[in-house]
């Protein structure tokens, strides 16, 4: 009769998640924490070249929507990116970390270091930074509470009070059209319109998926 085969040793074993380093999830969010390192190295670089550091805050200002985007969508894009659900508080407070640099660079180097140069531009460009100003202090309770020790301590009123991120991505995304130099609402175009459309669906899109997971989450026993 033959033998049976020993079960395979230790080192025979499949290797643990560990081993098998780092998850797309987390190789993304990496690349966007060496990306904020980049634009903070940068922001030195040349930093009484207000032209050059006015294109920066743009890139900051983008690479803060590729954050949102990626947190808002990190539930359905975890099938084609393994570990980024997992990713989604880090990506959050990136997210959080490239407002305040693209805040602090706006002010410096496009409003002349205060907030009062804000009253020189056109009153809807003026209505376009209101809009910024308060996506920034939304995301300011969201980026505080961002620990384990907040979802215990504020138990079922910590999702309600996450929720408020939709709010956040909505006036991000009218802040985006209103102040964007390439694509402000003063100047619209057929393009710029259905981007418009596109980030304000994208939104919707979302959160519906969310309160979809939210409801199924709650009808288990």
């Amino acid at each position: 009769m033959p033998d049976r085969p020993s079960p395979p040793t230790q080192d025979q074993q499949a290797p643990s998640a560990e081993s098998r380093g780092p998850t797309d999830g987390r190789k993304v969010t990496w690349l966007l924490a060496g990306a904020f390192l980049v634009c903070i190295g940068a922001s030195f670089f040349q930093a009484s070249d207000h032209l050059i550091q006015q294109r920066l805050s743009e890139v900051e200002g983008h690479l803060a929507l590729v954050g949102l985007a990626l947190t808002l969508t990190a539930r359905p894009l975890n099938r084609f990116l393994p570990g980024l659900l997992q990713e989604r508080r880090y990506l959050g407070l990136l997210t959080f970390a490239f407002s305040v640099l693209h805040t602090w660079s706006q002010i410096e180097h496009v409003l002349g270091g205060s907030l009062d140069g804000m009253f020189f531009l056109p009153r809807d460009m003026q209505f376009g930074v209101e809009l910024g100003i308060f996506a920034l202090l939304a995301m300011l309770p969201l980026a505080l509470t961002s620990t384990d020790w907040a979802v215990r301590t504020l138990k079922g009123a910590w999702k309600g009070l996450h929720q408020g991120v939709f709010f956040a991505a909505f006036l991000i995304v009218l802040h985006t059209l209103g102040t964007g130099v390439h694509y402000p609402l003063v100047a619209q175009t057929p393009l710029t319109f259905a981007f418009g459309l596109a980030l304000l669906g994208g939104v919707l899109w979302v959160w519906r998926l969310r309160s979809r997971a939210d409801n199924s989450g709650k009808a288990e026993p």
